[in-house]
């Protein structure tokens, strides 16, 4: 019975210690799976897509703050938004893989993406995913709006895969 045990123990660390790389960790998630996160959503004004998505994410984390706000602290794109946001929350740019983000989503983090859409960039909060779609608040278009990972790969890939990812919880 001890030697079962300690064989099923090890079998079990092989398989956690396998899904990990020293690079890059991978998620397993169960067929099924579903993460929707209930991050507040911002219609953007005119060309105010990442002072939008900035408002989404940052009332996500409790504070008042409008695109309206953003924009007038000089903050205007996704490029430059990285200082504003860390006055308020503990957040980075990193490229991430689609497994990464739903990592980041699994553990509660609203993402936001900067997207080619056409000729024009364009930001967007990654707020969840099931076994079909990766779900964005697209300040342009609605909350909730569903992606597959493919048409999200192809908007993605030529911004390089950037986002800004938050390392806190909302409270």
């Amino acid at each position: 019975l001890v030697l079962v045990a300690l064989i099923v123990s090890i079998y079990v660390l092989a398989l956690v210690f396998a899904a990990y790389s020293f690079h890059q960790a991978s998620i397993v998630l169960s067929p099924g799976t579903k993460v929707l996160l209930k991050v507040p959503y911002v219609r953007q004004k005119p060309w105010y897509c990442s002072e939008a998505s900035a408002s989404m994410v940052l009332q996500y984390y409790g504070f008042n703050i409008t695109q309206e706000d953003v924009h007038n602290q000089g903050y205007e794109c996704f490029e430059d938004m990285l200082p504003f946001l860390q006055q308020y929350v503990d957040c980075e740019y990193r490229i991430l893989s689609i497994d990464e983000l739903k990592k980041e989503l699994s553990e509660g983090h609203p993402v936001i993406l900067r997207l080619l859409k056409g000729e024009y960039r364009h930001s967007v909060v990654a707020v969840g995913f099931d076994d079909n779609y990766i779900y964005v608040h697209d300040p342009a278009i609605s909350p909730y709006y569903p992606l597959s990972s493919e048409e999200l790969i192809e908007l993605w890939r030529p911004t390089g895969f950037i986002a800004i990812v938050f390392k806190e919880t909302p409270p």
